[in-house]
């Protein structure tokens, strides 16, 4: 366009072996004003898309997440499915074996607890029978 507005208003006549340089070099200058405005906006557009995919993406995650939960609850061959092939990776089957463990752990110990609990409770009923016992021997 500036190639052609040059030459519109430029005599052929006119220009000498300089003017013919000079408006090259001008050529040259607008051409390159015009690539980098478009890389310029270019690159300003690519960011504004970049930012926005990123929020979406998001967002979509989590509705494609909330959908598959949804689906696992309906039916129960799905669910079976997606824990089957959660269970092919080592780090879940790690994580799910320590999460058991410790489980079990927590289930032994409120056990123990309770044992000990019943076990006092059954002294102090057979230290109080024993005394019952001695009072009624000794009377």
């Amino acid at each position: 366009m500036a190639f052609t507005l040059i030459n519109r208003f430029s005599s052929t006549s006119l220009a000498s072996g300089a003017d013919a340089i000079s408006i090259a070099n001008t050529y040259i200058v607008y051409s390159t004003f015009m690539i980098a405005a478009v890389a310029v906006f270019l690159t300003m557009a690519g960011l504004i898309f970049t930012q926005h995919f990123a929020m979406e993406k998001e967002r979509h995650v989590a509705d494609a997440f909330a959908a598959l939960v949804a689906e696992m609850g309906r039916t129960n061959g799905c669910a079976v499915e997606v824990v089957k092939e959660v269970m092919k990776n080592a780090e879940v089957v790690q994580h799910f074996d320590d999460q058991v463990k410790e489980k079990l752990r927590e289930v032994m110990r409120a056990q123990l607890d309770n044992a000990d609990q019943r076990k006092a409770r059954a002294r102090s009923e057979h230290d109080a029978l024993t005394r019952i016992a001695s009072d009624l021997e000794s009377a």
